[in-house]
């Protein structure tokens, strides 16, 4: 069974580098999170990041790609990390690197771990199925053979 890819994240040259409002980062970021979390990134949480240097300060009201990809970055880690180990994260891997390459590296990991659990859990419940189904049958056999 081939895999079937259901999270796409933007690779660092695909994220807008327009300037965009924090309303229109709402709406960028909360569309792309919302393909593996629940929780909806909030104007607050932004203004937070910015404040404790997770995200860089945006120029005169704008966010462009570079503070994006910090934004996104975020995101992925929040599902797992806090926010003092992802401060360290980004630190370290900033020190080591440039954003881009960093970016699309941990964005390539992610979408691969993300999608391989679920075409596992999707072959899971596709023999759940099957089994469920076998049983159906022989029970249905069973019961008109009488």
């Amino acid at each position: 069974m081939s895999q079937t890819k259901i999270i796409k994240m933007p690779k660092y040259l695909e994220i807008p580098d327009l300037g965009l409002y924090m309303d229109q980062v709402l709406d960028q970021i909360n569309s792309l999170t919302s393909q593996f979390t629940s929780q909806s990134l909030t104007k607050s949480m932004i203004n937070s990041y910015v404040k404790k240097g997770l995200v860089s300060k945006p120029k005169i009201k704008r966010y462009y790609r570079k503070q994006l990809a910090e934004i996104i970055l975020i995101s992925i880690f929040k599902t797992t990390f806090s926010i003092d180990e992802i401060k360290a994260i980004l630190f370290q891997n900033q020190k080591d690197g440039d954003l881009k390459e960093i970016y699309d590296q941990i964005i390539k990991t992610f979408e691969n771990q993300a999608n391989q659990k679920f075409s596992q859990a999707t072959n899971l419940m596709a023999s759940s199925i099957a089994a469920v189904t076998n049983k159906l049958s022989a029970i249905n056999f069973l019961l008109n053979s009488n």
